[in-house]
């Protein structure tokens, strides 16, 4: 059999503000290094597209999968570190990946064989 499809999917991560703030962010030579960022941090949104098919052949013996996929992320939340090793979330900027999935699977009698390709081209189109 065949199948054929679309798919779109949006996602949302709310902001918040960081509450691990220390007073300072390093001490160098006996002199406190203060650490100034923007305590509050965006929400992140991803709008996700995909379209592929499948196919099922030879009486179930092959089966073959395809895909392309397309994504968008804005304000693109990522956790970091402060050079103390204290953690904190802000935003990166806007990112794209567009790509695409390829799979197959071959099976004779216990033996099946199954391979996978995935090309993909993520990119910080916009960083902040």
């Amino acid at each position: 059999f065949w199948l054929v499809y679309v798919q779109a999917a949006k996602g949302y991560r709310p902001g918040g503000i960081n509450s691990l703030y220390p007073r300072v962010m390093a001490i160098r030579n006996g002199v406190e290094i203060p650490w100034r960022p923007f305590t509050k941090y965006d929400g992140d949104r991803l709008w996700s597209l995909e379209a592929g098919g499948k196919a099922v052949l030879l009486s179930d013996a092959l089966r073959l999968r395809g895909a392309v996929f397309e994504t968008f992320w804005n304000d693109l939340q990522s956790d970091r570190l402060l050079p103390t090793g204290l953690p904190y979330t802000t935003n990166l900027g806007y990112a794209t990946n567009y790509g695409v999935e390829l799979e197959s699977a071959y099976r004779v009698g216990a033996l099946e064989l199954k391979s996978q390709l995935v090309l993909n081209r993520p990119e910080l189109s916009h960083s902040s």
